[in-house]
């Protein structure tokens, strides 16, 4: 007789279901939106802080509820910065949310001097101001989701790090 019993393939799918079982469970998790978001935010920071050392503009990032954008100040209007996917408006996946405060009073006041003083409701967007020179100011975003935060700190010294952070 030549071939396998019944016995011996059930032991053999056995084998390799424990084995697919051990690789599974030991598998590294897929990121959660919140963190992936975060992650995206990061490098898209990094790429638009260069983009405005290189060009010697202002950039603002503006964030409302669901969305942001980085914008650059090209005189006498803001518009969004065209470096392709990467700086594109990003909506936010459903659930998660984003808070963006910089330490620097600068800033806001800056925000408000480019953008020739016009009152804005609390409801509308929201715009930090990147300075084109590198000046010291710390941005922090932090996303969250479902009792899950995630944040993005630019340093004064430039440096940007994602962070967990804790309950």
């Amino acid at each position: 007789m030549r071939g396998l019993s019944l016995i011996e393939l059930l032991v053999v799918l056995l084998v390799l279901s424990l084995a697919a079982f051990v690789a599974i469970s030991n598998a590294p998790r897929l990121a959660s939106d919140v963190e992936t978001e975060a992650e995206r935010f990061a490098v898209r920071l990094r790429i638009v802080e260069d983009a405005a050392a290189i060009s010697a503009r202002p950039v603002r990032l503006v964030h409302e509820p669901g969305r942001y954008v980085f914008e650059e100040y090209a005189s006498p209007d803001w518009r969004p910065i065209s470096l392709g996917a990467a700086t594109a408006e990003t909506l936010l996946p459903r659930g998660v949310s984003l808070t963006v405060a910089s330490d620097r009073v600068i800033a806001d006041n800056e925000a408000r001097l480019l953008d020739r003083g016009r009152a804005r409701d609390r409801g509308g967007p929201q715009f930090v101001v990147l300075d084109p020179a590198g000046l010291p100011q710390t941005i922090r975003a932090e996303f969250s989701e479902r009792g899950r935060r995630w944040s993005v700190v630019r340093t004064n010294t430039g440096a940007v790090e994602v962070r967990r952070m804790r309950r």
